[in-house]
């Protein structure tokens, strides 16, 4: 049975000659909402939705009644939830697939039935983010869980019959046309969504109602969490009493962090006795919690060592490469954990990421099916056609080994980290995405999305970030995720009309030019996709829109909305692209030695130099001046800054020890350089406490950096009471680089207790200072 299609503004009331039931006409009730005796908490919850937005719509308010009152003659029953009267109007709730449900209109009754969890919230407090901490908002009695099958299907019923929609958070998001009166189709119509798991955490529920509201008016939901996550730190309680449950590594067990980036430790997975503890461990949280049929089974985040031990050497997989190099370890131990809970519950999962290096499938031919697999990519990333290759092979090969495949995606990731407010649209990509997984049988997603702490009381906590922006990708998803074969043009057309009104061409030309300019290449920079004409063409098209609308209409403030978040980041864009990126050193053939540097900057050498001004990460100008002077010599470079501090008593100074501690918390210089193949790499911080830390780095831009590597520089500081400097000196031999194939990027740490500014000569807007790919070159002007 097909899903009900998306209406358009225009075929949402019948014609008078069709077979119609009229629940409201000319403003006046007639219908009444009827619900079974002790309903579930969310068919309660259906109902007053109905009623809300019946009444938001016509002004007519239809009652609320329990299946044993009397329902006045001229009403027509609207039947919500599992009943005898929905089972006797042809509804079986049992037939339907998770979250799915049945909508019956006939000339004397309707009927909106589905699927319902009727129990506790169901939650997994045991790892976020599916705890009540996420999940649950107690008062208003909604959790992200539960099978919701009549909710949805009252929310379908208002899309079709009412043309309501709910494109956005809160009540600028709903479309809810006026109208006289309200006429049902006389039909039976099924709907099951084509994916059971639909978990967006884009909010928290306790403290962002509003977006909570609209996870669920949208279609976002699942039967039970699917929490799959790193959780072998369970198995921490052991590191007393069975020390051979932990990895050996370097000769000791690892209870912390020596082989797992974020620490929890790291395990023997050859002991057969830490099966039998994970066995137990398993059986115990199904037994407590029935509600949930999946246990996580994950190994630490960011494995960079696995146990030393004979046995468990012997299952390595480097033939399976960097991403399998694990896999036969990793998910053979899985596989035995699963085996012994499935003899005990066959309708339960152990479930583990694809990620890292054990993404790629293991070489297991007896692979239980209680085994779940996660996994986890970036599907924006799937405009590169490589990419899009490589993971469409890997989710093909994982299909054939589960019949319960999830995947965990990042739409947090529309943005490249830590920027904000460019408009990353991809309905194509998306699509087809969604439609490759529904033939793979995939059972859904966890979606990573963007969320917020703020002090806005007007928005709460961990709510949806920038609404304006993200809504149509968070929109689009929920849809698909029901229906993965709609019709995406008529869905973005209709949108474009409800939306935007008056500026529907020019907002259809904003987000179709917003796809073009995101999808036509994959990049890791902003400043590499967009051109400064780009940024210019979304705003003046923006701007434009704007001026079609009345000031202060929905609509209006709409485009208002997308245009202020945007111009934060199209300022820091414009800002960068019309930078001058050269750095320029003047020429001297005069000796430096520390005997040079003395405690004034007033010295022929530095008068002399070639001087620039610091600006803030993002190429604004800095609240706090910072000054470089910059002159190179046969032997190497000098630099002298000049940091401006209106709070010099608040100066961060506490390490004292080369390379030793947090220097990179104190207030500093930071210096970097690279060659420009960008291979290898230095870094040098002195403090204004007179500390310095030197490293150097190898494998390309992400390479390690060593600390252990010392350089030559010489250095002096000196701390004034609005300023301090600094002047340092670099050799050319500790850089193994010709000057002429030199770059570098210079930053001020200006450490004010927790919120650390930073300032830059090159703004890069990655927080990654280690970036050789956007340093500026070196021109030495002789």
């Amino acid at each position: 049975m097909k899903n009900l299609p998306l209406l358009t503004a225009a075929s949402l009331i019948c014609c008078t000659a069709c077979a119609n039931v009229a629940i409201v006409q000319n403003h006046a009730p007639k219908a009444v909402i009827v619900l079974p005796k002790n309903p579930p908490q969310m068919v309660q919850y259906a109902a007053k939705e109905l009623q809300d937005h019946i009444r938001l719509a016509t002004s007519a308010t239809l009652d609320i009644l329990s299946d044993d009152q009397q329902i006045p003659k001229d009403r027509i029953p609207i039947y919500l939830g599992d009943s005898p009267q929905t089972r006797q109007l042809g509804i079986d709730v049992n037939s339907l697939k998770p979250d799915g449900f049945t909508i019956v209109a006939t000339q004397t009754a309707i009927g909106i039935a589905g699927r319902d969890y009727d129990g506790k919230p169901i939650v997994w407090n045991a790892r976020h983010p599916f705890r009540s901490a996420e999940c649950l908002n107690e008062e208003a009695k909604l959790c992200a869980f539960g099978e919701n099958g009549t909710l949805h299907g009252v929310y379908r019923f208002l899309e079709n019959v009412a043309g309501i929609r709910w494109y956005m958070t809160g009540d600028l998001g709903r479309i809810v046309p006026k109208r006289d009166s309200l006429l049902v189709p006389v039909q039976k119509t099924t709907v099951e969504p084509d994916f059971e798991y639909r978990f967006a955490w884009f909010c928290n529920f306790p403290t962002a109602l509003r977006d909570a509201i609209w996870y669920k008016r949208v279609g976002f939901g699942a039967q039970y969490p699917v929490p799959i996550n790193h959780n072998f730190v369970e198995m921490q309680y052991f590191k007393d009493t069975r020390p051979d449950f932990f990895a050996i590594i370097d000769g000791k067990p690892d209870f912390d962090n020596r082989s797992v980036i974020c620490g929890g430790g790291n395990y023997c997975l050859s002991n057969e006795d830490l099966v039998d503890e994970w066995v137990k461990r398993i059986s115990k949280a199904f037994d407590a919690n029935p509600g949930i049929k999946l246990y996580p089974l994950c190994p630490g985040d960011g494995i960079v060592k696995t146990c030393e031990c004979e046995k468990c050497q012997k299952q390595l997989s480097p033939h399976l490469g960097e991403d399998g190099s694990t896999s036969n370890y990793v998910w053979g131990f899985i596989n035995k954990v699963a085996k012994k809970i499935a003899e005990k519950y066959p309708d339960h999962y152990i479930g583990s990421f694809a990620y890292e290096n054990y993404r790629q499938p293991p070489e297991i031919d007896d692979f239980s099916k209680n085994v779940a697999v996660m996994i986890c990519y970036i599907r924006q990333n799937n405009r590169d056609p490589k990419q899009k290759q490589n993971i469409d092979t890997l989710t093909t090969a994982w299909a054939k080994k589960t019949d319960r495949l999830y995947f965990w995606t990042y739409p947090i990731f529309d943005y490249w980290l830590p920027f904000r407010g460019f408009p990353c649209f991809y309905p194509k990509l998306l699509q087809r995405e969604m439609i490759f997984h529904k033939q793979l049988n995939a059972k859904g997603e966890f979606m990573e999305s963007e969320f917020k702490t703020t002090g806005d009381p007007d928005l709460a906590d961990q709510h949806i970030t920038m609404p304006g922006l993200s809504h149509i990708n968070a929109y689009l998803r929920a849809k698909l995720l029901w229906d993965a074969n709609l019709d995406l043009n008529q869905l973005l057309e209709e949108y474009y009309t409800l939306f935007y009104g008056p500026a529907r061409p020019q907002m259809k030309q904003f987000w179709e030019l917003a796809e073009t300019l995101f999808t036509r290449k994959f990049t890791s920079h902003p400043a590499e996709q967009y051109t400064a004409s780009d940024i210019n063409n979304l705003l003046d098209t923006l701007k434009n829109a704007l001026a079609q609308t009345t000031e202060n209409s929905d609509e209006y403030k709409r485009i208002k909305l997308i245009l202020d978040e945007m111009t934060p980041f199209a300022t820091q864009l414009l800002n960068i692209s019309t930078s001058t990126r050269q750095f320029n050193a003047a020429w001297t053939t005069e000796d430096i030695t520390p005997k040079t540097f003395i405690d004034t900057l007033d010295t022929p050498l530095w008068n002399k130099a070639r001087r620039a001004k610091f600006v803030n990460t993002d190429g604004s100008e800095a609240d706090v001046s910072t000054m470089v002077y910059a002159i190179a010599n046969p032997n190497g470079m000098a630099f002298a800054f000049v940091c401006f501090e209106d709070q010099i008593e608040k100066l961060r100074m506490h390490t004292t020890k080369r390379d030793e501690g947090p220097v990179w918390d104190d207030d500093a210089i930071e210096l970097f350089f690279a060659p420009n193949d960008e291979s290898i790499g230095f870094q040098y911080i002195v403090t204004a406490g007179e500390n310095l830390w030197d490293g150097k780095w190898t494998g390309g831009p992400r390479g390690r950096i060593q600390s252990e590597w010392n350089g030559n520089a010489f250095y002096k500081v000196k701390r004034l009471q609005d300023r301090w400097t600094l002047q340092v000196f670099i050799p050319w031999s500790d850089l193994e680089t010709p000057p002429d194939n030199l770059k570098l990027n210079l930053y001020r740490v200006r450490s004010l207790g927790n919120s650390p500014q930073f300032t830059a000569f090159t703004p890069i807007m990655v927080p990654q200072h280690q970036a050789p790919q956007y340093f500026a070159p070196l021109n030495i002007i002789k």
